[in-house]
C-alpha cells in the first residue's frame, strides 16, 4: 500500500499501523481486563508479576517517541532511516525475548534458507514485469545460486535433534522478513479491494484506516484475547495481555519500518513524502497515553487488574475514534 498507493495509500498504510495497534491495546486490553475483573468481581484479577510486560511497554514506547522525535525533524520526509530505526529496535525486542524453540526441523530449515531466495525473485520479477525476460532470468540465477549457498551453509551449520544455540540473529532475520514477504503477497490483494471500495462509495482514505483496516487487523487478536483471558487462569491473562501489546510492537516497528525502508530506497535519492497533518501527531499521543497509563496504573495497583483499568483504556480509545472520526467528517477542524 505504502508503495503503490500514492500518498492516499501511505496515509491508509500508516493510519492502519497505529490506529490497529491503538484498538488491540486499548479496546482489546480493556475489553479483556473489564470482562475478567468482573468475573471475579469483588475480588481483584491478579496477573503474574514478570518483567517482560514493562520490557514489551519500554519497547513499544520507544518506538513510538522515535518517530515522534525523528517525523518533525525530517518535516515528514520519511527516508530509509526512520524505517531502520523502527526495524532495529523490533529486531532488539525479539532477540531479547528469544527463547528455545520447539518443534526443530532441521530439513525443513535447510529448505527455507534454500529456496526463500527464488521466492524474493519471483515477486521481485512480477513487481517489475520480467517475469518472462532475459533480465527476469538472470534474477532467478542469482537467486538460486544465493539458495544455494544458503541451504549448504544451514546444512553444516544445524544439528538434527535441535535449533542452533549460536549465531541466531540470521535466523531471526531471515525468518521474519520471509514472513513479511508472505504477509505482503496475501494483504497485497486485500488492501488493493479495501481502497477500490472506499472509491467506489466515496469514503475517506483516513476513514478506512481507523476503522476497516485497524478492526480487520485486530478483530482476531481481540477475540483470541479475550477468550484466553476469561478462560485461561493466570497464565491466559498473561498470554492475553503479553499479544495485547507484542502485536502491536510487530505492526508499528516492523511493519512501519519495513514499508517506510522499501518505499524510500524506491524513490531513493529523493526522500519519500508523506502528507503533512495532525492526525498522524494525534495517533502517537493517544497511543503514548495508552501505553502510560497502563505502566503508571499496574505498580499502583500491585498488579492487581479491575475494571478501573480496562474501562480508562478504553475510554481513551473511543475518545481517539471520537476525535478521528468527528475530523474525517468535517465535524470538528483542527
Amino acid at each position: 500500500m505504502a508503495m503503490n498507493g500514492g500518498q492516499d495509500g501511505a496515509q491508509i498504510a500508516i493510519s492502519g499501523c497505529y490506529a490497529g495497534p491503538i484498538f488491540n491495546t486499548l479496546a482489546g486490553l480493556g475489553l479483556s481486563l473489564v470482562v475478567s475483573a468482573w468475573a471475579v468481581h469483588p475480588e481483584p484479577f491478579v496477573i503474574p508479576v514478570t518483567p517482560a510486560l514493562f520490557e514489551i511497554l519500554g519497547f513499544m514506547i520507544g518506538g513510538l517517541l522515535w518517530a515522534l522525535v525523528m517525523l518533525p525533524r525530517k518535516d515528514m520526509k520519511l527516508d530509509r532511516v526512520v524505517g531502520i530505526g523502527l526495524l532495529a529496535i523490533y529486531l532488539l525486542f525479539l532477540s531479547l525475548r528469544l527463547s528455545q524453540s520447539l518443534g526443530w526441523c532441521r530439513p525443513f530449515a535447510v529448505a527455507s534458507a534454500t529456496f526463500a531466495p527464488l521466492l524474493v525473485a519471483t515477486l521481485w520479477n512480477s513487481k517489475r514485469g520480467g517475469m518472462g525476460t532475459k533480465e527476469g532470468q538472470t534474477v532467478y540465477l542469482y537467486a538460486g545460486l544465493v539458495g544455494l549457498v544458503l541451504g549448504i551453509v544451514a546444512l553444516h551449520t544445524t544439528k538434527k535433534g535441535s535449533p542452533p544455540q549460536k549465531v541466531l540473529f540470521p535466523w531471526l532475520a531471515g525468518g521474519f522478513l520471509m514472513s513479511v514477504l508472505w504477509t505482503y503477497i496475501i494483504a497485497e490483494e486485500l488492501v488493493g479491494l479495501l481502497v477500490s471500495l472506499g472509491y467506489i462509495f466515496g469514503i475517506s482514505p483516513a476513514i478506512l484506516g481507523l476503522t476497516v483496516l485497524a478492526w480487520g487487523n485486530s478483530i482476531g487478536d481481540l477475540i483470541a484475547n479475550v477468550a484466553m483471558a476469561m478462560n485461561g487462569g493466570q497464565d491466559g491473562a498473561q498470554i492475553a495481555i503479553s499479544g495485547c501489546y507484542a502485536g502491536p510492537i510487530f505492526n508499528t516497528l516492523a511493519g512501519l519500518g519495513l514499508s517506510l525502508v522499501v518505499s524510500a530506497w524506491a524513490v531513493h535519492p529523493e526522500p519519500f513524502v508523506i502528507p503533512v497533518t495532525p492526525a498522524l501527531f494525534e495517533i502517537l499521543g493517544f497511543m503514548i497515553g495508552g501505553l502510560l497509563w497502563a505502566l503508571v496504573m499496574l505498580p499502583r495497583k500491585d498488579m492487581k487488574l479491575d475494571r478501573v483499568v480496562g474501562i480508562g483504556l478504553l475510554a481513551i480509545y473511543l475518545l481517539f475514534l471520537s476525535l478521528r472520526l468527528s475530523q474525517s467528517l468535517g465535524l470538528v477542524q483542527v
